[in-house]
């Protein structure tokens, strides 16, 4: 070895690859939330709910593959911080809405994950990037129909 650089027999294993960019990137994501005083998962589910106003609780879960047992918390969490309200919708449905202050919030999440998004991607080129994020839903949708199977 040259240099003191060590030469890792995993280096080119997407399989080995992934999860330590994973584990890197997850702690910038919950560097950038913490300010706001929000989880990751708390995050997703304002910018989610932003998107898709009124949806129920067990159709979020279903959405953001978020078992029942973490759901009922993580829900129950963004209404104590009056970010989520719980409407009465069909039947005995609640219906999932942001309130102001939820706005706000989600507001302040995509600036935030958009500084990240340039810290981590701005350098690469926007085709690279394309192929990078097809590349990952590709592998993410393959192994959840593998899990489904």
């Amino acid at each position: 070895m040259s240099g003191g650089r060590t030469i890792d027999s995993m280096a080119d294993m997407l399989s080995f690859q992934l999860p330590r960019a994973a584990a890197v990137l997850k702690s910038a994501v919950e560097a950038e939330l913490e300010p706001l005083g929000l989880r990751p998962s708390e995050a997703t589910l304002l910018i989610y709910l932003g998107e898709n106003p009124g949806r129920t609780q067990a159709e979020v879960g279903r959405d953001l593959r978020i078992k029942p047992a973490n759901m009922v918390p993580l829900v129950a969490r963004l209404a104590a911080a009056g970010l989520v309200a719980r409407v009465p919708g069909e039947g005995r449905a609640i219906a999932l809405h942001l309130t102001d202050e939820g706005g706000r919030r989600l507001a302040e999440v995509r600036q935030a994950l958009q500084r990240l998004e340039e810290r981590v991607a701005g350098h690469l080129r926007r085709e690279d990037k394309a192929a990078m994020i097809e590349a990952l839903v590709t592998i993410v949708m393959r192994e959840c129909g593998r899990a489904q199977d």
